[in-house]
């Protein structure tokens, strides 16, 4: 199920160019090498989101970035987004296992970032149906669990 590209018509003068958006990663679900090259947090509907950002590193599919998006508590602020981790959080859950830390850490002296710039060992998977349970035109894949770091 590949949907077309959306074309959208640039006037450039005489002549009429056509740029082609360009489609979402889809990679077959399996277990990949990857480095997170980015931690981001955004509001997302009122609530925020933090965004792992990973390229795959080896194999056939080097060079592709999927993402995975970890719900938060935090707050929104002038200075920007502010979040919080909570101890029964999928976010810490996923840190305190892959940074190997004890059982009684606390969730305000771990950080999200500390996984930035390390090798990962991820599981992907496709997805594809919306949040309405509605099938998509164009399915796509994502991070499903980070495994464990591998170096870094």
């Amino acid at each position: 199920m590949s949907a077309l590209p959306k074309l959208y018509v640039v006037p450039t003068g005489p002549e009429v160019v056509f740029e082609i958006e360009g489609a979402k990663p889809l990679v077959p679900d399996a277990i990949y090498s990857a480095v997170c090259f980015r931690c981001d947090v955004k509001p997302v509907f009122q609530t925020l989101k933090v965004f792992l950002r990973f390229r795959i590193s080896e194999g056939p599919h080097q060079g592709i970035e999927l993402f995975r998006a970890y719900r938060v508590k935090g707050t929104i602020t002038s200075k920007g987004p502010r979040p919080q981790l909570r101890r029964s959080g999928d976010l810490f859950k996923m840190l305190c296992r892959v940074l190997n830390l004890p059982r009684n850490a606390k969730p305000q002296h771990v950080s999200y970032r500390e996984i930035a710039g390390k090798l990962c060992k991820i599981q992907s998977r496709t997805v594809t149906r919306d949040s309405k349970q509605k099938l998509l035109d164009e399915s796509y894949s994502v991070v499903s669990e980070v495994l464990s770091i591998e170096a870094g």
